[in-house]
């Protein structure tokens, strides 16, 4: 796991202000990579990178990385896990490898296999290749997303980042913030992809790979991993829990390959007692466990990771979970990069901070809920689909403006508040409706100074919309709102929070679970395999009952989905309450042009006068992050 960085210019050499940028990008990288920086340049091409050496720990791993015979170089961020088996493979084809690392199964993978390399990769990663014979720069991202890559390009200028924040090292590019991103944001808790918080930056979206030619200066997109392909199962083709079983152990296998030591992130939920059953059976000796004692009895999870740990006989280490305060919180901001508001930023920090004293790896169980049906507003969509049609639309449509009305107020309760978004978004929005926490009638008193560009929907609420029927002409309304979870949700906020969050600390998390031949599987399910009314995870819970043999043990199967629940109340009234009262003063709102001053003051003294509801809290925890990162952005972020 690294951070990488590029700067390519068209037709003049790269100029001394540009070197410099990228020598201040690369010390303030750090964090992604404490082993080894380096830094390598042609004459319009500069490269830059951050090393945390996990394979090959020597020198010779170090980036970037040349095959000086064919005049090929890369920066690499990530693991390629079936490099083994990828470099026997490429050595009988005739490729001279002169390092051990996974990295350079890229390089021979790009040689040998030509435009279809990417097809041969297994793993999580982004990398930027330059291939000075042919004239050609190509940016790359891995299927699902886990692994980050910004872009900016005008006619003379490609730079790239493995974090936006490092734009601002360059002054002459603009970075103008995108107010339909803005909004997303305040919909969503996160920005979609391709978009960013700035309108001239872009993501690499994952599974593709973009191909510039240095000399026409011309950038083409490539497509090479559609998750559309394997939406439409036949009940014949629908893999079993057998299949599932050998799917599952390959993936964690492959995934333990390292050369440094490794840990398991043991919460004693479904997905990492499962990964740690796995494990366990895969090794001489089980990998160590770790889990963070919270004092709030609702976030600690240390009683059910002790007992996980008891069965399968792993070392648990129990971790003190650290407490928020306001440096924390800045800290948290900072690293999550673009605004991102999801309140488990806070306890994913903390645990790996602490996990960083330990080892450089660990296994977690991200990806699961969303492949495996894991989240209650799974199950909410599935009645949605249910009673969808039975509802006369113009019985909702005439509840709108009620509806609407109640959203924007005081929200009494969680489901009511969902209630009124279920109803007042298009029916087409997907199961992103049931975790929005601005509904469109909040948002337009939010963002009453910014003057949308009269579009019928917001942008990101339109590309939710067309993506859920794109999919639905492939399979069923339900599995298509679910599938757009994998698209949105999983690489834009649950893998950016994971990322960012633990390369803070300068540790590199794994997700056995989204290894893409297993995501392949999951998506070939049979619904009722995955989740029913009743039991969410079912073909999981199934899998872990064959791993733990006492009653007791097994207990832990039927845990419902605990996730990272945040005192949010606690912390704005308590540990938060000096910056939030300083944030939410109008001078400070006021320095956000397009929020209205009026509104969010409402909803702070709202909460000061006593409103409780947890909808009402995460209003204005988006608030809070958003105008902290702004002051982040006013100053560059220091750079």
């Amino acid at each position: 796991m690294c951070g990488i960085g590029c700067i390519a210019n068209a037709a003049a050499p790269i100029e001394q202000g540009q070197l410099q940028a990228m020598e201040r990008v690369i010390a303030e990288m750090a964090y992604r990579g404490p082993d080894a920086a380096c830094l390598w340049q042609d004459e319009k091409i500069l490269l830059g990178h951050r090393r945390l050496s996990i394979i090959d720990l020597s020198e010779a791993g170090q980036q970037p990385l040349h095959d000086l015979k064919r005049g090929v170089h890369i920066v690499f961020n990530g693991e390629i896990y079936n490099y083994q088996a990828l470099r026997k493979e490429l050595e009988t084809r005739g490729y001279a490898f002169v390092t051990s690392t996974d990295t350079e199964t890229v390089l021979g993978s790009y040689t040998i296999h030509g435009k279809d390399f990417v097809d041969h990769l297994n793993g999580m990663f982004a990398f930027v290749l330059y291939d000075r014979p042919r004239n050609k720069l190509i940016l790359c991202r891995d299927r699902i997303g886990e692994k980050p890559l910004y872009y900016y390009i005008d006619n003379q200028t490609l730079i790239a980042f493995s974090e936006i924040k490092f734009f601002h090292a360059l002054r002459g590019i603009p970075l103008n913030l995108d107010m339909e991103s803005v909004r997303a944001f305040f919909a969503l808790q996160y920005i979609p992809g391709p978009h960013t918080v700035y309108r001239e930056i872009k993501k690499v979206p994952p599974g593709h790979w973009l191909e510039l030619d240095l000399g026409s200066w011309r950038m083409t997109s490539h497509r090479y991993w559609y998750i559309e392909k394997f939406l439409c199962p036949s009940p014949s083709d629908s893999p079993s829990i057998e299949d599932l079983d050998r799917a599952i152990a390959e993936t964690v296998r492959l995934c333990l390959v390292s050369d440094v030591e490794m840990g398991m992130l043991l919460s004693g939920g479904i997905d990492s007692s499962l990964l740690s059953a796995y494990s366990s059976r895969l090794t001489h000796a089980p990998l160590r466990g770790f889990v963070v004692r919270f004092e709030e009895e609702h976030l600690d999870e240390s009683p059910f990771a002790r007992k996980v740990a008891r069965a399968l006989h792993m070392p648990l280490v129990e971790l003190d979970g650290g407490k928020i305060d306001t440096d924390v919180f800045q800290r948290v901001v900072y690293h999550g990069d673009e605004p991102l508001g999801d309140p488990a930023c806070i306890p994913t920090y903390l645990i790996h901070q602490e996990i960083a004293g330990h080892v450089k790896v660990v296994l977690s169980g991200e990806g699961a809920d969303e492949l495996f049906w894991g989240y209650p507003r799974y199950q909410h969509e599935m009645i949605f689909q249910r009673l969808a049609s039975l509802l006369p639309s113009e019985m909702l449509k005439s509840s709108h403006p009620f509806l609407a009305l109640l959203e924007d107020e005081t929200l009494p309760g969680l489901g009511l508040s969902r209630l009124t978004k279920l109803v007042t978004t298009p029916s087409h929005f997907g199961c992103a409706r049931w975790a929005t926490i601005f509904g469109e009638a909040a948002l337009s008193r939010l963002l009453a100074p910014f003057q949308p560009d009269g579009s019928e929907d917001p942008r990101y609420m339109a590309e939710f919309v067309n993506l859920f029927k794109a999919f639905k002409a492939k399979t069923t309304a339900l599995e298509a709102s679910l599938a757009t979870d994998i698209i949105f949700w999983l690489p834009d906020n649950l893998l950016t929070k994971v990322d960012r969050m633990s390369m803070a600390h300068s540790v590199e998390a794994r997700a056995p679970f989204l290894g893409h031949h297993l995501v392949e599987m999951a998506l070939r399910m049979r619904p009722h395999m995955k989740a029913d009314l009743k039991e969410t995870k079912r073909i999981l819970r199934k899998l872990l009952a064959r791993q733990l043999s006492s009653s007791s043990d097994r207990g832990i199967i039927h845990r419902g989905k605990h996730g990272f629940d945040v005192p949010l109340h606690r912390w704005l009234a308590q540990e938060l309450r000096n910056m939030a009262e300083e944030l939410f003063s109008p001078a400070s709102i006021k320095d956000c042009p397009f929020l209205s001053t009026s509104y969010v003051l409402s909803l702070w003294n709202g909460f000061q006068t006593g409103i409780k509801s947890l909808a009402y809290a995460r209003k204005l925890w988006l608030l809070l992050c958003f105008l902290s990162w702004h002051r982040w952005h006013k100053r560059h972020f220091d750079l």
